[in-house]
């Protein structure tokens, strides 16, 4: 099976099987489809609270969005968790958390996949309100995945339990949280 479904199922393992054989090109294009869909994801919402902002502009956000997001996606967030690994003497080499985080992100490509549907299934029907449509279990499921996936990937490299794994990686989302809800 491929890496990016078998991730799903036999997780450990599959890190195990693409530390080797991951390309930076590979990694590069898994990040940047979860970024579109983070970035997609957003900007959907937004368009169901304001359905009077331009084609353009729109196109331009989103790519902007995508853009910001990629590089979070890439060095920052991987940085940060490699940081907060280390000060519980975890192993891992910056390349392994970028893979954890590229990894991790999967999940978020099953709400792209819904959100294209819902794009489509609203052209078809000339109805807008359809775009806005969000399920939370959806959202419930993809968070678990991503969580599951992360958890599991930072104690396969930095050789530690699950349980520094969750704290490792709880740290820095408390902190994007503060900064989010802060702002």
């Amino acid at each position: 099976m491929k890496p990016e479904i078998n991730i799903f199922l036999k997780t450990q393992q599959t890190f195990k099987n693409v530390e080797e054989k991951i390309s930076s090109k590979e990694l590069n294009l898994i990040l940047l489809l979860c970024s579109f869909s983070v970035a997609l994801q957003s900007a959907l919402r937004d368009f169901a609270g304001n359905q009077q902002a331009s084609t353009g502009l729109s196109i331009v956000l989103l790519a902007a969005t995508t853009a910001i997001f990629f590089l979070i996606y890439k060095y920052a967030y991987p940085w940060l968790l490699w940081k907060i690994s280390k000060l519980f003497e975890g192993k891992a080499s910056q390349q392994q958390t970028r893979l954890v985080v590229a990894f991790a992100l999967l999940p978020s490509l099953i709400i792209l996949v819904i959100n294209l549907l819902l794009i489509g299934i609203a052209i078809f029907y000339h109805d807008p309100e359809i775009i806005s449509y969000s399920s939370w279990v959806t959202l419930l499921v993809v968070a678990l995945l991503t969580f599951r996936i992360a958890v599991i990937g930072l104690s396969y490299f930095n050789h530690y339990s699950y349980l520094y794994g969750l704290v490792a990686l709880l740290i820095p989302t408390g902190l994007f949280q503060l900064v989010y809800f802060a702002f």
